[in-house]
């Protein structure tokens, strides 16, 4: 799962983008006008309780593995007890 922070600006960022903006300043008076006036979307995208609730019910939590995206892909020291592909998609 991505860092419920970093995904939340990641996106921001990228809706600033899209619309042909690349200052910084910009994305934080984005970001914060967000947070204002839609708080609800930035709920639903870190809603990670219903996601772990909906994996554990089809598959069992014994049968998944969670871990925050930035961490699991920038690991200096991957855990060896857990399997990665060698070529990522």
């Amino acid at each position: 799962m991505r860092d419920p922070i970093d995904r939340i600006i990641s996106s921001a960022r990228m809706q600033h983008r899209k619309q042909g903006l690349f200052d910084s300043a910009g994305e934080v008076a984005a970001l914060k006008e967000l947070c204002r006036q839609r708080p609800e979307r930035i709920a639903l995208r870190g809603d990670y309780d219903h996601t772990l609730k909906a994996l554990d019910a089809a598959f069992g939590s014994s049968h998944c593995f969670v871990d925050l995206y930035e961490q699991f892909v920038h690991a200096e020291q991957p855990d060896p007890s857990i399997s990665r592909p060698e070529h990522p998609v």
